[in-house]
């Protein structure tokens, strides 16, 4: 960890390459900057290029040779949707460790799964305008960052010498997980607590790097910050705390929903009620009311509306959730009864 720990701050690594060593820089956001303009200029000539597909047809080429189903972004919606329910799972079970790696094996399972899927979903993104300027912008960041004894390394190579140094470069990226675990270093923490309120002074000079380093940091103060502060083995494990994560933005949502009800209702003058209906010809506001409804009023609403498209018509006393409430009461009324005698 000491080693990538002094690269971030450092802002360059080396690696070793023939008779000497590679010197690469992480991009700063002034370099950003300028391979971006860099490739509006490169985006604006190449725009009617008929070399270069549109992402569209790309993605009908996959659909007619049935490499993705038509449906595919609703099966990467629920994909992403099992892994964050895994995540939780796995939050809520993390202290049965039987359990716990039954979930987590499920949970790498689906993670495939989705990996699958996006990989054949951009499998012609190079093929397309979109996938040519990301390239593009690679080759300039690279062009701008590695030096070989001194000097810009790639400007004057050949493509077998640029796709050899850049497999080199590649081998030793900063993955997630590395990334993660420096954020919760004790040597990292110890030097960004004592100059916590400017880390990397010039924002201009701050590299990618860095950037992650401290958007993952960030993520992890807010945790120990937390009025409901994970254990040290929640945190210490990214897919429970990802769980962790989940649950307290779930949380938050709730609390922000039960407060946009509460507005909702004193702006109509309703006190208090069981049921309100709120009518509104606006398709997105109807929507955005439907979702105050807690999980449970969702259900009673789809058993109501099934009632009413399998007989036209209902009436209360036609609806489930009206029939076990009136058995509740029922019930409630002889217990009430045998209590006093």
């Amino acid at each position: 960890m000491d080693h990538l720990l002094y690269r971030i701050l450092n802002g360059y690594n080396y690696l070793p390459y023939k008779d000497s060593k590679l010197k690469v820089y992480s991009p700063t956001l002034r370099l950003l900057h300028r391979a971006s303009s860099y490739l509006e200029e490169v985006a604006l000539e190449n725009a009617y290029d008929e070399r270069h597909m549109y992402s569209s047809f790309a993605k009908q080429l996959l659909l007619v040779n049935r490499i993705i189903p038509f449906n595919v972004e609703e099966v990467l919606e629920t994909i992403a949707k099992e892994i964050e329910e895994l995540k939780i799972d796995m939050f809520m079970n993390y202290t049965d460790a039987k359990r716990l790696e039954a979930i987590r094996t499920r949970l790498r399972l689906t993670e495939n799964k989705q990996e699958d899927y996006q990989s054949k979903l951009h499998s012609f993104d190079h093929l397309t305008l979109e996938g040519y300027l990301n390239f593009v912008k690679y080759q300039y960041l690279l062009s701008k960052t590695i030096y070989y004894k001194g000097k810009r390394y790639l400007d004057n190579v050949s493509m077998y010498e640029m796709d050899k140094v850049v497999s080199i470069v590649n081998r030793v990226r900063i993955s997630i997980k590395e990334y993660r675990q420096l954020a919760r270093d004790d040597g990292w923490r110890s030097y960004y607590n004592s100059v916590k309120k400017s880390p990397f002074k010039n924002i201009q000079k701050v590299t990618e790097e860095q950037r992650y380093l401290l958007s993952f940091t960030h993520m992890y103060d807010s945790a120990y910050k937390s009025s409901d502060c994970p254990s040290d083995v929640v945190i210490q494990d990214d897919d429970i705390f990802d769980g962790w994560l989940l649950v307290q933005r779930k949380k938050y949502n709730e609390t922000q929903q039960n407060n946009e009800v509460d507005q909702l209702l004193k702006s109509r003058g309703v006190k208090d009620g069981g049921e309100v209906f709120i009518t509104t010809k606006d398709r997105e506001y109807a929507d955005k009311i439907n979702s105050m409804n807690t999980t449970q009023s969702k259900i009673i609403k789809q058993q109501r509306s099934d009632v009413i498209n399998k007989h036209g018509k209902a009436e209360d006393k036609d609806f489930h959730d009206v029939k076990v409430a009136k058995q509740q009461q029922t019930t409630q009324a002889l217990a009430s009864k045998f209590k006093q005698k």
